[in-house]
């Protein structure tokens, strides 16, 4: 029988130990490596905090934002993805230098830059890099203005809702506004100096009047209203913030979103928002500040009227913008029997309704409120 050398066996399974004791240690320090996420996305908008709104990159020019995790190596990482609608004026050369100035000193820096041009469309593309991870991709595009294209009618009387965002602030527009007398749906913003002598003004004049509730974007370098609902929120604070905004906008028929392009994501927070519309029997438009919207599937599983935005018509304050707008406008709705616009309340775009509408319905659109086509 052989002799066990129990010393030996003691040390050999202290280094067995041992090995499977390190083994777990990295293997621990591996899984909390790559389950923590590098996410620069507050850090960049804080530095390029004004300059995307000097050159337009609003959150109403924001077409289509999308957040993807990603892996190099053991690193985990967001990427963020944004394209923007451009005002005509838009110069990429402009924008490019005062990016690089403001990343000048950090560890940001512009590592991609393209331009790529069609008929209608000139798009420019920019990549941001954080430590050789690309944590923003930025695809612009202006739009050429060109002469208002022929129109197939494949629906010769379609029905055209268009929505007029942000009211409350001020009454300058408003008489311009009442004047062009064809249905147009004003959206208020709550709580504001005018916001319920605006509602009073509308309901009076014949025009419908819907909530414009301000809710969280992603974006951290834009003005936030002071009530802003964001996802932190209790459900209480939530039902709260939603009943008092409400209450400050009086006549209204439905609500839309202002922003909103984070909110709008959280099925739990439109649950209960929408809730709150359930209850007073009103519809919700979404302004689709995000592909990742939720409110659809909220409004389905609650019973809740919906709509959403087909066309932006004012990314641009430009007339020559607004028109080419109105334009692509028309021809959705011939094509599809149905359109919805959002405009805002801005000179340019109230003049150019006012030339717009009244040949649009001699050529066969019907303008209608909001709630006609929610469903």
């Amino acid at each position: 029988m052989r002799k066990i050398n129990l010393r030996k066996l003691i040390k050999n399974k202290r280094i067995v130990f041992g090995a499977a004791a390190l083994a777990a240690v990295i293997a621990i320090l591996y899984l909390v490596n790559t389950a923590t996420v590098i996410d620069k996305t507050r850090v960049l908008d804080g530095r390029v905090s004004g300059l995307f709104s000097k050159f337009g990159l609003g959150e109403e020019s924001l077409i289509k934002e999308r957040f993807d995790i990603k892996v190099r190596g053991a690193r985990r990482y967001i990427r963020v993805y944004r394209e923007y609608d451009l005002p005509v004026n838009f110069s990429a050369d402009g924008f490019a230098k005062e990016l690089g100035a403001k990343l000048e000193r950090t560890d940001f820096k512009i590592a991609g830059r393209a331009r790529t041009a069609t008929k209608d469309i000139e798009s420019y593309a920019f990549i941001i890099n954080f430590k050789n991870l690309d944590v923003l991709s930025l695809s612009l595009n202006k739009r050429k203005i060109a002469r208002l294209p022929s129109v197939t009618k494949k629906y010769p009387h379609p029905k055209v809702a268009i929505v007029l965002d942000d009211f409350g602030n001020s009454k300058t527009n408003l008489e311009a506004l009442f004047g062009i007398k064809r249905p147009l749906t004003l959206s208020v913003l709550p709580h504001l100096k005018y916001s319920a002598e605006t509602a009073a003004l509308a309901k009076k004049n014949g025009y419908e009047v819907i909530l414009h509730l301000p809710l969280e974007p992603h974006r951290k370098d834009v003005a936030e209203e002071a009530d802003t609902i964001n996802s932190s929120m209790k459900e209480s604070e939530i039902r709260a913030a939603v009943d008092s905004a409400i209450k400050s906008v009086p006549y209204i028929d439905g609500v839309s979103n202002h922003m909103g392009s984070k909110a709008t994501e959280e099925r739990p927070l439109m649950d209960t928002v929408l809730g709150e519309l359930k209850k007073r029997n009103l519809y919700f438009f979404d302004s689709l500040t995000s592909e990742k919207s939720a409110a659809s599937r909220s409004a389905k599983a609650l019973g809740v009227r919906y709509a959403k935005r087909n066309i932006f018509l004012d990314n641009s304050n430009s007339e020559d913008y607004i028109k080419a707008q109105v334009a692509e406008l028309e021809r959705f709705a011939f094509k599809n029997g149905r359109a919805i616009a959002i405009g805002h309340d801005k000179k340019n775009t109230v003049k150019v309704l006012a030339e717009a509408m009244p040949r649009m319905a001699e050529e066969g659109v019907k303008f209608v409120r909001l709630s006609e086509l929610v469903k």
